[in-house]
């Protein structure tokens, strides 16, 4: 639910509330599975769908959530019809995400953050701290700083702003290892990644030798091909 106030998203509000209430009342209550489960399948559809495709919702996806919401009120403590209604909107929305290729191509062009560029530095934070949790789930993703790997220092001489801003160049690492690496070499940043900034390490920055426009833009499609196949994958 934070990530849909982050995502400015009120769409599912009645399905929401109708959810937190199902949850609440009882007997029986609403399973923490299905709530759960249900709760997952709308973050992953809107992140897909209006987030990275930045495909506009018709009044059809209101309506489709105000429907859900009606019809598991009604179902009251019939654990079946409940079960039919949850199943049925999260089949809906399964239905409606964007192809992979589509997806793709968004997401690499979506997701930028430099200094001067911070408009979506919420979102990015978002972003990369899933990343983060899904391939190192024992690292904590709070209180991090976003590092930029070629750092922003070389938009003044030799790299774009699309390219140093771009999602394949950053990281989120604890401040302690972002101070270790500041403006570092790549070589050397690789060091400190491949030691004790291992945890920190998602799309496999340490398995490059050099760093530069093309390696960013592979990790960015890599990390494009993991957002849709593992981390926000629809059905979960």
């Amino acid at each position: 639910m934070r990530a849909l106030e982050l995502f400015g998203i009120s769409q599912p509000a009645p399905l929401l509330l109708a959810l937190i209430r199902a949850r609440r009342s009882g007997p029986p209550k609403l399973r923490a599975k299905q709530f759960n489960e249900t709760l997952q399948v709308i973050e992953r559809f809107h992140f897909q769908h209006t987030i990275v495709a930045q495909l506009r919702s018709s009044g059809g996806v209101s309506e489709m959530y105000a429907k859900a919401a009606r019809e598991l009120f009604a179902a009251g403590s019939d654990t079946q019809a409940r079960a039919n209604v949850l199943s049925s909107i999260r089949a809906k929305l399964i239905e409606r995400r964007p192809d992979r290729e589509q997806f793709l191509l968004a997401f690499e062009e979506r997701f930028y953050f430099t200094d001067q560029y911070t408009r979506e530095s919420k979102l990015i934070r978002y972003l990369l701290a899933n990343f983060l949790r899904h391939f190192n789930p024992t690292t904590r993703s709070d209180d991090l700083s976003i590092e930029h790997i070629l750092p922003q220092s070389a938009i003044k001489t030799s790299a774009d702003f699309t390219v140093i801003g771009s999602i394949g160049n950053l990281l989120l690492v604890s401040p302690k290892i972002n101070q270790r690496l500041g403006e570092k070499p790549f070589k050397q940043k690789r060091q400190i990644l491949a030691g004790d900034g291992a945890a920190f390490d998602i799309g496999n920055v340490i398995g490059e030798t050099t760093w530069g426009e093309r390696e960013i833009a592979n990790r960015t499609t890599r990390l494009a091909e993991s957002a849709y196949d593992e981390v926000w994958k629809l059905p979960l």
